[in-house]
């Protein structure tokens, strides 16, 4: 993949902006373009020089909303309290344009819940890329801001679009809605005048709008990784094995201390590490019976260190359980995301802990 300088440009005219998103395009680049105005601001996520998805400050619900209306009129059994938590995460905001989009998350929620399959949550992306882009496209005095970092490698990817064609989609939709308020605005008269002089052309063109949408791009998807993972074989012989060795990982004493203070010696054996980088090496080392990982950490936080687990062979089926203190909707995700095995909220009691350990321990151990 190519590293290409963009930094931060002024474009006054549309050509330049085009310009900018075929470099993008050409030299496979992957990170965030910003774009801004005196009134609104615009992310566009790159992997390898095509677009996976978009964003516009303050506007993102109705962007959504109205796409998801417009494609799947059909999914209407979201209850109220599912849509009003959506269109909370939707309207959230965040401080950076880099790291877990909140709006993001939420579409990689609706295909785990099965709302969405992947294709369709592509399509969803592409229709709301495509709003943005007939909307900043139009501009003449924008500021265009590029960082080198996209989407977390973690997440699943729906869709690697082709600017350059949705630019002309974009085209099109725009003519057509010209001709559709101009067809408004004239009076009944001029609809007759123009039904005489040119009915065989609007049949012509009306017949190659359809050609070109039936043409049109499809949203070219990625497979989504098969959730499906073949059993581990431990090194060791589970047999002589009499104690579950837990690792414990967590910046907080007070938390490590509670945590071996709840779990039997004579049943577990508790390894505490209260820094998260060096938590791998210890994981490679010991080969633990299950994990308790916070959230919440300096230098790599617990969503990050069981990403990186989860692409090692030998820790794919390992349980790993996320202690967290935040208990929203959107945390919830970010675990399942990460193939997290569970979820233990804090403050939790000795019967929590214990709950979770034993049923993560026994699910491991049954496949």
């Amino acid at each position: 993949m190519k590293t290409v300088n963009l930094g931060r440009q002024k474009f006054l005219q549309k050509k330049e902006v085009i310009s900018l998103l075929e470099k993008i395009s050409q030299n496979y680049i992957k990170g965030c373009l910003q774009i801004s105005n005196l009134s609104q601001t615009w992310s566009l996520y790159f992997e390898k020089g095509r677009l996976i998805y978009a964003y516009q400050a303050n506007s993102m619900w109705s962007i959504f909303d109205n796409s998801l209306q417009r494609l799947f009129p059909q999914l209407n059994h979201l209850d109220n309290q599912l849509d009003g938590q959506l269109q909370a995460v939707f309207d959230s905001k965040t401080d950076g344009v880099i790291g877990d989009r909140p709006d993001y998350l939420a579409l990689c929620w609706l295909v785990e819940e099965q709302y969405l399959n992947s294709l369709q949550v592509g399509k969803l992306i592409e229709e709301m890329a495509i709003r943005m882009l007939d909307t900043f496209l139009k501009l003449e005095d924008t500021v265009y801001d590029f960082t080198p970092e996209s989407l977390p490698d973690y997440l699943p990817k729906f869709c690697h679009l082709d600017l350059c064609l949705l630019a002309s989609r974009c085209q099109l939709r725009s003519m057509n809605l010209t001709r559709a308020n101009l067809l408004k605005q004239a009076n009944s008269n001029q609809i007759k005048k123009l039904s005489k002089l040119e009915p065989q052309e609007l049949i012509v063109e009306k017949k190659e709008l359809i050609e070109k949408k039936a043409n049109g791009v499809s949203v070219i998807t990625q497979d989504i990784e098969d959730n499906t993972i073949k059993n581990n074989t431990f090194s060791e012989n589970t047999t002589e094995q009499k104690l579950y060795k837990v690792l414990c990982i967590d910046d907080s004493p007070t938390i490590l201390r509670a945590i071996k203070g709840f779990l039997d010696e004579q049943i577990f054996t508790v390894i505490s590490v209260d820094d998260s980088l060096k938590a791998l090496m210890q994981i490679l080392r010991i080969k633990p019976d299950i994990i308790l990982l916070n959230a919440s950490m300096p230098k790599l936080d617990g969503y990050e260190l069981c990403s990186l687990l989860r692409k090692h062979s030998n820790f794919r089926n390992t349980p790993v359980v996320m202690v967290t203190g935040k208990t929203a909707f959107l945390d919830k995700v970010r675990a399942k995301m990460v193939k997290a095995s569970g979820y233990l909220s804090k403050p939790f009691s000795k019967a929590d802990l214990l709950k979770v350990v034993f049923s993560q321990i026994a699910y491991s151990h049954s496949k």
